[in-house]
């Protein structure tokens, strides 16, 4: 099943795999593509999907012409692709991490460029661009060409200079783990919260200007193509624990974190307006989690220090929705304004 390697390799590539037997034969063969890579260990993470994915992919790896050091480490249940990643990290050997979704695929040359940059800037993380399988244009690129030291990622992060996501990031593994830095179980948008509280544990981060990784977003029933208000409960508790860190951090009351800070709520709001079905129940849902999200530092920051938006939130829960729909649009102009207000300005720390 695996293939024994004494030397450390330079990169534990971690891919956790759960019913994607449409898309695991192309995520393996760009694994076993790559260009002149540097010494890396396959980690597959059974997370118990009850379709022949893992099978599919162990064939692909036995009859490839590249043969690959690689572990297939199995859950005895399914239990979500937050553990499956530190099931992963827990196993690996590399000096460095890499998460690849089972459903995406690496560019030809990513370990190698990936590696050669950590090695060149020695950066904690290396972070690469990404390809989309469909036309995106609200995707984003990471800002290029910028060594980023400690402070100052943690500032790039907040002025949205590099992405979120948990793959497409070469890792130092011992940065990782000095930080204690994994995926929390059982929640939506994971990745959200591991890149806040990586972001705050201040590593030196290096993007480069080649695309490394190509991201299925299209695929369906997947999280970011799905709608509940348990999405949004938990993104505006990654939400609270950003005003926490900022808090704890002394940066609170920054113009710039508190930009980030609507930016965000704004954007989750208006997601859950246009994606969830309306009903009471949600309303009063979104109040409560709004309320957890907004503490009194952050509150002061959007001046709703008074409570009249919360208390208005709640009363619109209790309308029927005809009525709720108008008023809860004003809460969304509100920080709207607030947003364009901000960016007008030429804001220094």
């Amino acid at each position: 099943m695996s293939s024994s390697h004494t030397h450390h390799p330079a990169i534990s590539l971690i891919v956790p795999v759960y019913q994607v037997r449409d898309y695991i034969g192309d995520c393996i063969r760009s694994i076993t593509a790559q260009l002149e890579p540097p010494p890396f260990e396959l980690i597959l993470v059974d997370d118990c999907g009850g379709d022949d994915s893992m099978e599919l992919a162990l064939q692909l790896l036995a009859t490839t012409d590249n043969p690959l050091a690689h572990r297939v480490l199995c859950h005895e249940r399914n239990r979500g692709l937050s553990a499956a990643r530190n099931t992963g990290i827990a196993a690996a050997t590399g000096e460095y991490l890499l998460f690849l979704d089972s459903d995406d695929q690496l560019s030809p040359n990513a370990l190698s460029l990936l590696y050669e940059a950590a090695l060149q800037h020695g950066a904690d993380v290396v972070i690469g661009q990404t390809s989309l399988m469909t036309d995106d244009p609200a995707w984003m690129d990471n800002q290029t060409g910028i060594l980023w030291q400690r402070e100052e990622a943690l500032k790039a992060y907040i002025a949205e200079q590099w992405m979120v996501q948990g793959w497409n990031k070469l890792l130092r593994a011992d940065f990782i783990r000095e930080h204690h830095l994994l995926f929390e179980e059982g929640l939506l948008h994971e990745d959200n919260r591991w890149s806040l509280y990586l972001a705050f544990s201040k590593p030196s981060i290096y993007c480069i200007p080649e695309r490394t990784y190509v991201y299925r977003n299209v695929r369906p029933g997947s999280i970011m193509n799905s709608y509940s208000m348990r999405n949004i409960e938990h993104l505006l508790g990654t939400l609270s624990e950003f005003a926490r860190l900022a808090v704890e951090e002394g940066i609170a009351e920054r113009p710039k974190v508190q930009l980030f800070f609507a930016k965000r709520l704004n954007a989750y709001l208006k997601w859950q307006f246009h994606k969830v079905p309306p009903n009471r129940r949600s309303y009063l849902s979104l109040a409560r989690a709004l309320r957890a999200a907004i503490t009194p530092p952050m509150a002061t920051m959007l001046r709703l220090n008074d409570n009249l938006h919360f208390r208005r939130m709640e009363k619109i829960a209790h309308l029927p929705r005809f009525a709720a729909l108008p008023l809860l649009s004003i809460y969304l102009r509100k920080l709207n304004a607030y947003d364009h207000q901000n960016q007008q300005h030429n804001i220094h720390e």
